[in-house]
């Protein structure tokens, strides 16, 4: 398998900790790509061919770690309106800083 090029994070180890969380096992001898396509199409019902790896790898991190968090009975807030309260908090918690 050709060296990660990715500055900032591994993405082997990351697709192989996915694959684990979400098959417990990791498909280390396929490409890339495979493994991407595999990963997708199980949390999402398609894929996302021609994106940048590094966003498609984030997306299914993101998916994983909410079910993960869900299972310990975290809960993450969804949707655009969550997601403008928390920045709002964090400008707000950022300002208390400052």
């Amino acid at each position: 398998m050709a060296p990660n090029n990715s500055e900032y994070f591994d993405t082997n180890s990351i697709v192989r900790e996915l694959e684990r969380e979400t098959f417990n096992r990791s498909y280390d001898n396929d490409q890339l790509e495979r493994r991407l396509n595999r990963l997708e199409s199980f949390y999402f019902g398609g894929i996302s061919a021609g994106q940048d790896k590094d966003d498609r790898i984030n997306r299914l991190a993101s998916v994983v770690l909410n079910g993960k968090m869900r299972d310990t009975g975290i809960q993450i807030p969804r949707g655009a309106q969550w997601a403008g309260i928390l920045m709002n908090l964090l400008v707000i918690g950022l300002g208390f800083l400052l």
